[in-house]
């Protein structure tokens, strides 16, 4: 777990924005904030003060408040998992170990092991 810093704020909050594929300008509509305001906190020279902003952002991002403040690793709020992560693991757990197999060859092209 990160120790919540301000350049924590702008690594995730940059992350996420690029895991989307948004621009700061896309992501400043959608959080109803300005994108000079969305360039400051990307850059790591401030983070939001007020509840507000921090609540669009996430909301805008798909992302936990808590997880853009560094204070979770979890990006998804309590309890909740994106519709096609849902789908993802159900075809996971149903999948045979030959099935497993492939799908695990193509996760590591994309650095990922489970």
């Amino acid at each position: 777990m990160t120790n919540g810093n301000i350049g924590d704020f702008g690594a995730r909050l940059k992350e996420a924005m690029s895991e989307r594929g948004l621009t700061g300008r896309e992501l400043a509509a959608k959080a109803g904030t300005t994108e000079a305001t969305v360039s400051r906190y990307a850059g790591g020279e401030r983070r939001p003060d007020g509840f507000a902003v921090l609540a669009g952002l996430a909301r805008a991002l798909n992302v936990s408040s808590d997880y853009l403040l560094g204070l979770t690793n979890n990006p998804f709020e309590k309890g909740s998992l994106p519709a096609e992560v849902k789908n993802l693991l159900a075809g996971w757990l149903r999948a045979d170990e030959g099935d497993r197999a492939v799908i695990r060859t193509v996760l590591a092209k994309y650095g990922v092991q489970i």
